[in-house]
């Protein structure tokens, strides 16, 4: 078992490990139903916060979460299985590019959520159920909430779930990625400011703190150096990653594509050093190390149902296990 996992483990959301059976709709069609949460606060057009002290509502939303987290994990699982490299375009490392991307954002949206974090598009039927039980609710504040990407965030204490617009001018991806990054970013201090600290603690927040300043890397203090890269090759068709690949030695792509199996190994294995000149050998690392951290933390995680078979074991776990 990996290191990282006994590591990350405490800081769980709170009961998500119980969910058992398979789970049917997530975080936004949850809320489109409007039946099991109150209104806790005042509505603005950029945040709310949910009540959910009744411990169905607890469930319900715990549900949403597991429904979401397996999809992700799943998806990001399926994405890097299916990297292949041609054999009639043999130095071709485009879609090794634009599929470990893909891999490493639908990693990163399991990832958060098992810590107690959704990134969530709400659809305008959501919007208008959250005005209308507001209403119900004598909240005298209503706006009319947008469409929008949110930020969710629990609160095991107060039983809270506290949304925010997050949807920026880079749109979907960017603002999933400086959550992602600002989660990270807090986990790691977390695990080195607990009260019983050891090796594997500064080992664990070492790597992670690799990790950051990865996303950083080349100025991109907002955490989206993966997704520059991603639109690089997949929107403007730079770094020489299309036909005719003039940059790439059949040394160099052999390399890359031994290393887009990385995330089937410990994630504590990956090296994660800034090295010059070695940028998209860096992006492949950090994309493998994302999947590879929610592999091992999704195995864990499957294994610590006491209420029944885990919501994971048909879903992400069962594909996992095709893969492996």
């Amino acid at each position: 078992m990996s290191i990282a996992v006994s590591e990350i483990r405490p800081f769980w959301m709170p009961e998500l490990n119980e969910v058992a059976g398979n789970q049917k709709f997530g975080l936004s069609e949850w809320i489109s139903k409007g039946e099991y949460y109150y209104i806790s606060s005042p509505i603005f057009q950029d945040q709310f916060t949910l009540d959910l002290s009744g411990k169905s509502f607890q469930q319900n939303m715990l549900f949403a979460f597991a429904f979401d987290c397996n999809r992700m994990a799943s998806a990001a699982f399926e994405t890097m299985y299916s990297i292949e490299k041609s054999t009639k375009l043999p130095n071709s490392v485009a879609w090794l590019i634009i599929k470990s991307y893909y891999a490493a954002y639908y990693a990163g949206h399991a990832i958060i959520r098992m810590l107690g974090i959704s990134c969530s598009q709400l659809n305008q039927k959501s919007a208008s159920k959250l005005c209308e039980i507001s209403q119900l609710n004598q909240n005298n504040n209503v706006l009319n909430i947008p469409s929008s990407y949110y930020s969710c965030i629990y609160d095991g204490n107060t039983y809270e779930l506290s949304f925010k617009n997050i949807k920026s001018k880079g749109g979907v991806h960017e603002s999933f990625w400086k959550i992602f990054y600002e989660r990270i970013q807090n986990l790691s201090k977390s695990i080195l400011t607990k009260p019983i600290v050891v090796q594997r603690s500064q080992d664990v927040f070492k790597k992670l703190d690799e990790l950051c300043k990865i996303l950083c890397y080349r100025g991109f203090n907002g955490g989206n150096w993966l997704s520059s890269v991603r639109n690089q090759v997949n929107y403007r068709h730079e770094l020489n990653a299309w036909f005719p690949h003039r940059k790439w030695s059949q040394q160099s792509v052999q390399d890359m594509f031994r290393d887009s199996s990385m995330w089937l190994d410990d994630p504590m294995n990956i090296s994660l050093l800034i090295q010059p000149g070695k940028p998209i050998d860096l992006f492949i690392h950090a994309c493998n190390f994302i999947v590879a951290l929610c592999r091992v933390l999704i195995l864990d995680m499957s294994n610590r149902c006491s209420k029944g078979k885990s919501y994971l074991k048909d879903g992400s776990l069962k594909l996992l296990n095709q893969c492996t």
